[in-house]
């Protein structure tokens, strides 16, 4: 028997494989949860459309699953289309952070639900980007005049070299507006300030009246942290950072290149206990 309601579940690298695919072993494994009753959230810093793929290949839309995205700023159940939950950022602090980044070196792409905004189309990894997410790229000379529409996240890119040395003058002035993290050295994600995948988490837990003690959350990276922190179970992948593994409850014994979800899961169903508790 499975001792959890909801599955809150990070995707590059923790559901995903390095080739950015759900293997099809996990994705039936999945299936089979839902279909006894168990909701599987996504949750991502990335837009929401940018949730479609792994969307479609769990069926979400035919067992009310829910997509956490933007960082926990925008819950969507999927089988309704029903927004639950968004929180915007204060468009004139949107305005004086595009302008500020007008000055550096970088790409910038910023999201409205349906396409990217950026100055630089043909910068490092935008097109990369664009094609994870499956949204059309809108080239715009002033970043800061043309976004004024409602927006959760500012993604920086550049390669690590450049971004790297520049980030404490791009934070700087803002440590106290914005949180930032910087992913896969190419990337720092501008957000919404003390708002995290786990403040979406528990408003999920709360519309759905689940218990945090019935969770069991997934994931990766810094900004999985405080999600695995909320949930009753929070298990780091076994290809996690030392951080992210020492927040956690407990550790898969796999990557996520070998199926640690699945792997793990299958564990808490055989022993209905928490395995590989985390001593770290």
């Amino acid at each position: 028997m499975f001792p959890y309601r909801l599955i809150a579940l990070d995707l590059d690298g923790t559901l995903n494989n390095n080739q950015k695919q759900i293997a099809p072993s996990t994705r039936e494994f999945l299936k089979s949860l839902q279909q006894q009753g168990t909701t599987i959230a996504l949750a991502s810093a990335r837009p929401t459309p940018g949730l479609s793929r792994e969307r479609s290949c769990l069926d979400l839309d035919l067992y009310h699953g829910c997509l956490i995205s933007h960082n926990g700023a925008r819950i969507l159940d999927a089988a309704s289309n029903r927004l639950l939950f968004q929180k915007n950022m204060d468009p004139a602090d949107v305005t004086a952070m595009l302008t500020h980044l007008a000055q550096f070196p970088v790409s910038v792409m910023v999201d409205d639900g349906s396409c990217y905004y950026t100055n630089n189309p043909g910068g490092y990894k935008v097109e990369f980007e664009r094609k994870n997410i499956g949204i059309p790229l809108k080239a715009v000379d002033d970043m800061a005049a043309a976004v004024h529409f409602p927006t959760a996240k500012i993604l920086v890119v550049a390669p690590e070299e450049v971004l790297s040395p520049l980030i404490p003058e791009i934070t700087g002035p803002f440590r106290d507006t914005f949180d930032f993290f910087h992913v896969d050295g190419f990337y720092l994600e501008i957000v919404i300030k003390n708002l995290s995948k786990a403040d979406g988490l528990a408003i999920l837990s709360e519309q759905l009246a689940i218990p945090r003690e019935q969770i069991i959350a997934f994931g990766d990276s810094a900004n999985d942290i405080a999600m695995l922190e909320y949930a009753g179970l929070g298990v780091a992948m076994a290809n996690a950072g030392e951080a992210v593994k020492k927040a956690a409850d407990a550790v898969t014994s796999c990557t996520n290149d070998e199926e640690g979800v699945t792997r793990f899961l299958e564990e808490v169903i055989a022993s209905s206990a928490i395995p590989h508790v985390n001593g770290i």
